[in-house]
């Protein structure tokens, strides 16, 4: 993974060299660039735009345009404080020509002294250390400048306490916030000095410790304090096999280090997406210019619509041969090699089997016809917006990191398929994983989440809540019910079965029809058309679709039909009866009662209840009304 990073910041560094300046703002706070006359005397100007400027996260100027520059020639390594140079560990600038510390330390009970007298007495170690560090010996004009930061250090900081905009009062610093910095820039020297010295700075900190250091010729190997590290007091840890030295198998070269160090930085700029993918081949690493492209005009793209804009662009395109990592707030997440992305998708089709509507017009038959058209349409709907996240244009996914199961819609069994499955369907989608899902999995994910639709209906002004949501996901669960399956003939086809069982039991209904139920998924379905029947009788104000679960909890043949009879008892007052003639309740009634299934376990029937139960009902006669449905 180190080794295919490094070469795609390499590559970066090549062919979109301003890629590393994106992004950047200079930290909160004051920016001051000092001036020493050929003395050492430290020349007391100070205009707003000229010498200073201050930054509230508005305006960038063209001098604070200058500072990012110089500011990131004094940054340190990582995120935590453990390698700067100050030993009490408040300054956050690492350059013999910068100070740069919190507003807040000024006021630190634990630092000797009194206001900028306490940030005065850790100058001393840090210009000394920073000379040390980032200094070369023959260096001998940077030494002399960095001296004269250290003895102007009081006059600095006292001056630096007063700075204000032209005839205002009161100065910034005196009202800046506590969290803001001040950054003292020595101007003396130019820029090239602040690069070497940043350089020199990074060689000798870039590596955890010098203890596992092998000099070979000219370049030093080590273990990188970013991706590369290793915790010597945890044996577990250690390199075990292959080329050892020091018990440490895994070092890169220092000017690795710094690329893995850049790579670090634009990662914290947010100039990359989120999965990236990392190319091998170079002669793939025009996809790499062109992904990094697209997602510079629009920072705010997920990847799959930036892939989207790639295949729009160039539909032949193929991808392949690439790592794709996904890192989350600087930790490693996931690192996988893909080696043929599968973007077109074929034989999925969302068939409008339960009769949705919106304005009163029947939903077409869908076509998904790429992989990310599966996530925004099947993935979305399955999880209840809750993995994949789409609002206006905002789109989100959460296949790593934290889940709120407060902000999941369906409750703790929709959370629970989330964190079990997020993964799989992240190899499926992103890394073209078709093993990753199974109809096994498929079919736990939906029955799942529709029994937690059913929990959470409600019923207000003669409408469901959640009947949109549960067809939504009937109509997904049986038109891709083969999807997963390698091997297509091993389940039955439900999209076809469904409209098959309506006709059926239809002809089971008529008056003058001889048929009865012959199979187990005509009982299923007749089961799931009495349930909706029965219990829209139900005149009670909490008629919603949890009344049917009771139904769907039953493993026995007998328990079912028993919850059948109990429910036809409670509500046959609201039945009308035909003695003369043979009424389609009646005799569909009559049939599942007398059917004896051959199916053990009920529960295994649900999802053609469920299809029976959500179906358009065949009890209805000529102008009756229709219960409304959300």
């Amino acid at each position: 993974m180190i080794r295919e990073i490094i070469n795609f910041t390499k590559n970066l560094e090549e062919n979109t060299p301003d890629i590393f300046n994106r992004n950047k703002a200079p930290s909160l706070g004051l920016h001051w660039f000092v001036r020493f006359g050929d003395d050492g005397s430290l020349v007391q100007t100070a205009e707003r735009g000229k010498d200073f400027d201050f930054y509230d996260g508005e305006k960038i100027t063209p001098l604070l345009e200058r500072a990012i520059r110089y500011e990131s020639y004094g940054q340190r390594v990582g995120n935590s404080m453990n390698k700067v140079l100050d030993k009490k560990k408040k300054l956050v600038s690492c350059s013999p020509f910068i100070i740069a510390f919190r507003k807040k330390f000024v006021f630190d009970d634990g630092l000797e002294g009194d206001g900028f007298e306490k940030i005065r007495g850790l100058l001393a170690y840090y210009l000394e250390n920073a000379r040390t560090v980032c200094l070369d010996k023959e260096d001998e004009t940077g030494k002399q400048w960095s001296l004269a930061l250290e003895r102007n250090a009081e006059a600095i900081l006292n001056m630096a306490g007063k700075l204000k905009d032209g005839q205002e009062d009161e100065a910034f610093f005196t009202r800046m916030k506590d969290d803001f910095y001040v950054c003292v820039y020595l101007d003396n020297v130019g820029e090239p000095a602040y690069q070497r010295a940043h350089e020199t700075y990074l060689k000798k900190k870039l590596f955890n410790t010098d203890k596992y250091n092998l000099e070979v010729g000219e370049e030093t190997y080590g273990l990188s304090n970013y991706l590369n590290g290793l915790n010597s007091k945890k044996p577990f840890l250690e390199h075990k096999t292959g080329a050892m030295f020091k018990g440490i198998s895994a070092r890169i070269s220092d000017e690795d280090a710094m690329y893995l160090n850049k790579f670090e930085l634009l990662l914290g700029q947010k100039v990359l997406p989120r999965p990236l993918p990392v190319f091998v081949d170079k002669k793939e690493f025009r996809t790499t210019d062109d992904i990094v492209s697209i997602f510079q005009k629009d920072t705010k793209a997920s990847f799959s619509q930036i892939l989207k804009r790639l295949y729009d662009l160039d539909g032949e395109r193929v991808l392949q041969n690439y790592y794709l990592l996904f890192i989350d707030r600087g930790e490693v997440k996931d690192f996988d090699f893909v080696p043929l992305f599968r973007y077109r998708i074929a034989n999925c089709e969302i068939k409008n089997l339960f009769g949705l509507r919106q304005k009163e017009e029947f939903l077409p038959t869908r076509t998904v016809r790429d992989i990310f058209a599966f996530e925004r349409e099947v993935v979305k709907s399955i999880f209840n917006n809750s993995l994949v996240k789409i609002k206006d244009e905002s789109y989100t996914v959460a296949y790593f990191g934290d889940v709120d199961p407060n902000y999941v819609s369906g409750g703790e069994p929709v959370y629970q398929m989330i964190l079990k499955y997020r993964r799989a369907f992240y190899d499926y989608i992103y890394k073209s994983k078709l093993s990753a899902l199974n109809s096994r999995a498929f079919d736990e994910i939906m029955r799942n989440g529709i029994l937690s639709d059913l929990r959470h209906d409600e019923f207000k002004d003669n409408r469901h809540s959640k009947t949109y949501a549960i067809k939504d996901k009937l109509n997904i669960w049986f038109s891709l019910y083969n999807f997963f399956e390698p091997n297509k003939h091993k389940r039955p086809d439900m999209a076809n079965k469904t409209v098959d069982l309506m006709a059926r039991l239809q002809e089971i209904g008529r008056e003058d029809s001889n048929a009865r139920i012959q199979t187990d998924e005509e009982f299923a379905f007749a089961v799931g058309q009495l349930a909706h029947y029965l219990l829209n009788k139900s005149e009670s104000g909490n008629r919603t679709h949890a009344l049917l679960e009771p139904f769907l909890q039953k493993t026995k043949e007998s328990e079912l039909k028993m919850a059948i009879a109990r429910t036809f008892e409670m509500y046959k007052h609201a039945i009308t009866f035909y003695p003369n003639r043979k009424y389609t309740f009646d005799r569909i009634m009559a049939d599942v009662m007398g059917y004896m299934p051959d199916t053990k376990n009920m529960k295994d029937l649900l999802p053609l209840i469920l299809a029976g139960y959500f179906s358009e009902t065949v009890f209805k006669r000529q102008n009756e009304p229709e219960l409304a449905e959300a």
